[in-house]
């Protein structure tokens, strides 16, 4: 972290913004609810041997199972739960459509 440097007083620290985003971005990008619930429960259980990552994994399982849900997936299998949102291998059209959101969002931080 030296090498980038760390932020003045006074300045931004975007290190809660990352974490957050990172945390979303993996959960989106690996919806599923049976591979979400084991990653967390990994975390829980190892979470004296990852210390301070335990957290982490955790909480990108957590992710995970929430988008799984809003995808549908279990292990994978697109069909055993109801859909709350969307299917992405269903309807990849849809899928990359909601991408020009996140697109545009990111031109349009901070807010315009």
């Amino acid at each position: 972290m030296l090498n980038y440097g760390v932020p003045r007083y006074g300045e931004i620290d975007p290190t809660v913004l990352f974490a957050v985003s990172f945390v979303l971005m993996f959960g989106m990008m690996f919806g599923d609810v049976g591979h979400g619930l084991t990653i967390a429960l990994a975390g829980l259980l190892l979470r004296r041997r990852l210390g301070q990552f335990a957290a982490l994994a955790i909480a990108i399982g957590a992710s995970s199972t929430v988008f799984g849900l809003l995808y549908g997936s279990v292990f994978g299998f697109e069909h055993l739960l109801p859909a709350l949102w969307m299917s992405p291998l269903t309807d990849p059209m849809r899928m990359l459509a909601w991408r020009w959101v996140g697109a545009l969002a990111s031109f349009c931080w901070p807010p315009c």
